[in-house]
């Protein structure tokens, strides 16, 4: 979460995360683009994954999710094929659950 955000705040001008599969896992990349560009990439640990095309979000909203949730325990993020993003937080004995539409432009 912290490396995100402080990932986000390197690349101010960036509007969008992408998550990306290959068969070496899962990544996040915020600032991708098809054309070399300024990025972040940051390696993800999952429990299971499915090869899906890349998927982008809107990284200012998911920034702000992780800020407000910051103090949690866990966190889980499952992202759809179909462009939904669940995130899922733990803290204390309460559940919060955010989620994000993908961008269609990027």
């Amino acid at each position: 979460m912290s490396k995100f955000v402080a990932g986000k705040g390197a690349l101010t001008d960036t509007d969008n995360f992408t998550v990306i599969t290959d068969a070496d896992g899962v990544k996040i990349v915020i600032g991708y683009a098809e054309i070399n560009t300024n990025r972040v990439t940051l390696p993800v640990e999952t429990e299971s994954y499915d090869k899906i095309d890349n998927v982008s979000f809107n990284a200012n909203l998911f920034r702000d999710v992780l800020v407000a949730n910051k103090e949690c325990e866990g966190a889980t993020l499952e992202v759809s094929s179909q462009g939904l993003a669940r995130i899922n937080f733990k803290i204390d004995e309460y559940d919060a659950t955010y989620y994000l539409v993908a961008e269609q432009d990027v």
